[in-house]
């Protein structure tokens, strides 16, 4: 064996060792805190070039994690390592379809549909295109925005995907509000010059 090889096997060799412990600090992690500091960990190694991608299984299964910081940080590492893997980015679906669905914030579900559109690829694009349309309906303006930004990812990725689905129609609806909302603002400002203008107006 070569001293170039032998170099190369003890690079393996550590960094098996460094995803143990990554995994077993995951393990022992308590509580939000503690699991925050681990995956901050792993996310710096990850942003050095050294590949944590076995750790994926591991970071997903703290999706279910109410912390936002924790939860952030978990779609950080997701969106990493899913933008290039098939397999992985098949494995978010179901995650990321729960968030999309939280009833508690905005935040998480805005956060969760933007991750779509990032983790998006031909074999996962159909079963985005429902909680994609469902953030279009959204009752926060933010969901609505992150929706509108996937939408366009996703048919980019895979037009047919889109095509054939119900996010077609609530695109169209999407639109249709957003232009009534204009013309409402616009109207709006109008009167508002005429008004300035000791000009009598109603406006409705």
């Amino acid at each position: 064996m070569t001293t170039a090889n032998n170099k190369e096997a003890k690079e393996q060799a550590l960094q098996q060792e460094e995803i143990k412990e990554w995994r077993q600090s995951l393990i022992n992690a308590k509580n939000a805190n503690q699991q925050r500091e681990v995956v901050t960990g792993i996310i710096k190694a990850m942003s050095t070039g050294r590949d944590v991608s076995q750790l994926f299984t591991d970071i997903l299964k703290l999706m279910q994690t109410r912390d936002l910081k924790l939860k952030k940080l978990i779609y950080i590492f997701l969106t990493s390592n899913a933008q290039n893997n098939a397999s992985q980015a098949l494995l978010c679906v179901n995650a990321l379809e729960l968030d999309s669905n939280d009833r508690d914030s905005a935040i998480i579900r805005a956060t969760a549909i933007r991750t779509m559109g990032s983790v998006a690829t031909p074999d996962t694009c159909e079963y985005f295109t429902g909680p994609v349309a469902r953030g279009l309906i959204d009752s926060d303006p933010f969901v609505r925005k992150c929706a509108a930004t996937c939408a366009a990812k996703l048919f980019k990725v895979k037009r047919e995907a889109v095509q054939d689905s119900e996010l077609i129609k609530a695109l169209r609806n999407f639109f249709k509000k957003c232009y009534v909302r204009w013309q409402s603002s616009r109207c709006k400002c109008s009167c508002r010059r005429y008004n300035l203008n000791n000009q009598r107006i109603k406006c409705h």
